[in-house]
Formats: structure tokens, sequence, C-alpha cells
């Protein structure tokens, strides 16, 4: 979906990160603006523990003479068997750029999320490899079909959750009519027009930000600014497709059982 040159929305900002999150999350290529001072530990998936432990700073394997690049590496504090090693460009425009990785950063989807996905989790699963990679356009582009496939979904788990919250059902309803419309975005603006205030946590509405990102014109965005697009995108629909199912279960089975002790309260004081 593309909107014309005075409309479009505004460009994503890339928020603040860390060169410890550069190391656990940044993709391959994606320069960051600092001077190079190696973490004394991340956080990552252990292949070995089969679980996210801590990982501790085990020196550089290599220092070029000028400094133009740093090989650190880093073991899982937990089983001691498990290493990544990073390349670490230091450019001359006062940035770095993470230029490689071993073993590979993940493209695993996450089981919850996968099992829902069915045939679409392909398309998730090369969004993530081409966002690894740096490919932003490429990855925006496989993360947009991902919601494309699944808008009609992520608009029953947001009337899930309205019902979940009490929402009168004229106003449920509202939201489940948006999968009437016939275009994907259509679907998106109209459901986030008709998302209670109850669902707008202090006034995020999630369909609005998915919305307005989907609106965004890729093609005159560089490979840097949709890598942040791809990531935003993920975010919103990781959340609404997976996180929000998982509130609306806690929530309904928390309710179910405060009205059944209530229930045997009031059983045993009319007795």
């Amino acid at each position: 979906m593309e909107t014309s040159p005075s409309a479009q929305p505004a460009k994503p900002t890339a928020p603040q990160v860390t060169l410890t999150q550069v190391l656990e999350d940044y993709p391959l290529y994606r320069t960051w603006k600092g001077e190079w001072s190696a973490p004394g530990t991340i956080s990552r998936d252990c292949k070995q523990c089969g679980k996210e432990t801590t990982w501790k700073y085990n020196g550089s394997l290599s220092n070029s003479p000028s400094g133009s690049f740093k090989l650190p590496y880093y073991r899982c504090v937990n089983c001691e068997n498990d290493s990544v090693y990073f390349l670490i460009v230091v450019l001359n425009n006062g940035r770095l750029m993470k230029a490689g990785q071993f073993p590979m950063p993940s493209v695993r989807v996450p089981n919850s999320i996968e099992k829902r996905l069915g045939a679409s989790a392909d398309f998730y699963r090369k969004a993530l490899t081409s966002r690894n990679e740096g490919y932003g356009l490429r990855a925006v582009a496989y993360f947009r079909r991902v919601v494309e496939d699944k808008t009609n979904e992520l608009i029953d788990v947001v009337a899930d959750a309205a019902e979940a919250h009490s929402v009168p059902t004229t106003d449920v309803e509202k939201i489940r009519a948006a999968k009437n419309e016939k275009a994907y975005e259509d679907k998106l603006k109209i459901a986030a027009q008709a998302i209670p205030e109850v669902l707008k946590p202090h006034g995020a509405n999630p369909f609005q930000a998915m919305y307005d990102i989907l609106s965004i014109g890729i093609h005159t965005q560089s490979e840097e600014e949709c890598l942040q697009i791809a990531d935003d995108t993920r975010e919103i629909f990781d959340y609404l497709f997976d996180r929000l199912r998982t509130e609306i279960a806690e929530r309904s089975a928390f309710v179910s059982k405060v009205k059944a002790i209530a229930g045997k309260r009031g059983l045993r004081d009319s007795s």
C-alpha cells in the first residue's frame, strides 16, 4: 500500500539502542552511531542449554592495526560449551556496523506464533531471514504479506479482547464488521476506528499504529529505514496475534475463577 508523497506518514524513528542490543538483536550491515567498547555480557539463546542464558565476553580473536574492525566472542556462562563470534567494523563516520556473526542470527519463529500462522509461517521466516541479513525492503514486503494473510484473525482477536473486557455487543460487532472490507489496509483502518478505549493502553491504538506503518511508501525509504519499519511491524503483529491472545485467556480464566469462588461463598452464606 502506497500513499502520495504529500500524504506520507512520518518516518519511523529508531529507538536509542546500546551496544549490548546491537550484538543481541541488530541485523547484519545496519550501522550504529557510537564508539566500540565490548559489553561484559549479553543475553541470547543457547542451543546446548535449550533456553536464553547470559553470555560472557571472552576477548577478541584479533584487532586490526588501525582498529578498523573487532572480532569479539562470547561464551555461555551456564554451560560454557557454546560460543558466538562477531565481526564489528569501525567506519570512518563515527559509526559501527555488525558485518558478521557466527552462528548466524536465529530465524526461528516462536512456536506459539508458528502454529497459528499455518502456511504464512514461511513468509514470516523469510521476513526474519531478510531482516537479519540487512535487507530491509525485502523484510517489509514479507511482513506485509503475513499481515495481509492474517488481518481477519487479528480483527477477531481484538474483538475477542473487547468481549473479555465486557464491551457492549454492538461495539464488538463494529470491530468484526471491518472484515467485510475487501482490501486489508481498509480492514485495518476501519478496525482502528472501532477499537474501544479500554483496548488503548495510555491512548495507544495498535491497529492505528499498524495502519500507519503499512501506509509508508517503502520504495522511497532506505534499507536502514525499512529495517526499522520491519521491526515495528513485527512487534505490533506479534502483540496482536500472540500476546493479546494470552492476555485474553488469562483474563477469562481469572474471571471464571473469581465467579466460581463467589458462587461457592454465596452457597455457604445461604446455608
